[in-house]
């Protein structure tokens, strides 16, 4: 799957988790405004981790200052959204505040997903081959798999949350900058002085 269609996969499913807590919210049914609340939180952790560690790097590596301001204010936005988050998690669902939170996350979150979707995602698809684009949404399944592993989250097996089949010659796929991480995370030794090509042979027979 494509990074841009793997993040897309997270905003719908977010999404849909916000519109079941409004129904919740409707029927003032605190027990599943509570679990509703807490699985999106653990989405959007996950989901923001991606971005932040995997997605917006690359991008900004591949798109150089014309990005930039993009991937600066969408740093931002996550900041505020892990404000939201953190001050949601100390309430309990009774409290009146709880829901209006939730509410304004929602905004915020579905204006930045709305924002990538319309402005950022078709630069990213401009900027990288198709293979490119395969290789780094793999990247971000794999770790897409162990975060929600981690935070206690059903694995949905129809959307991507198996460990993908590899692509042959993914790492060819990948910038110099993307193998030095991949060589770094293996704790490779001589890798700063190793050329691309060399990254690749020492990354594949680890």
């Amino acid at each position: 799957m494509e990074a841009t269609q793997l993040l897309r996969k997270d905003h719908d499913a977010v999404r849909e988790l916000f519109q079941a807590f409004e129904l919740a919210h409707g029927r003032d049914d605190t027990a599943s405004m509570a679990d509703l609340a807490t699985t999106v939180c653990l989405e959007l952790d996950v989901h923001a981790e991606l971005e932040e560690q995997i997605f917006y790097p690359a991008v900004r590596d591949q798109g150089g200052d014309e990005v930039a301001d993009t991937i600066a204010e969408a740093f931002e936005e996550h900041h505020v959204a892990k404000v939201l988050i953190g001050e949601i998690r100390g309430l309990a669902p009774s409290d009146e505040a709880f829901a209006a939170k939730v509410t304004v996350l929602r905004e915020n979150v579905e204006h930045h997903a709305d924002e990538e979707e319309t402005e950022l995602f078709p630069q990213v698809r401009e900027m990288f081959e198709k293979v490119a684009l395969l290789g780094l949404g793999r990247r971000m399944e794999e770790r897409r798999l162990h975060l929600r592993e981690q935070a206690g989250l059903e694995l949905d097996l129809t959307a991507g949350d198996t460990l993908p089949e590899p692509v042959a010659d993914d790492l060819e796929t990948l910038t110099k900058a993307d193998l030095y991480e991949k060589a770094k995370e293996q704790e490779i030794e001589g890798r700063s002085s190793m050329t691309k090509q060399e990254l690749v042979d020492a990354i594949r027979h680890h």
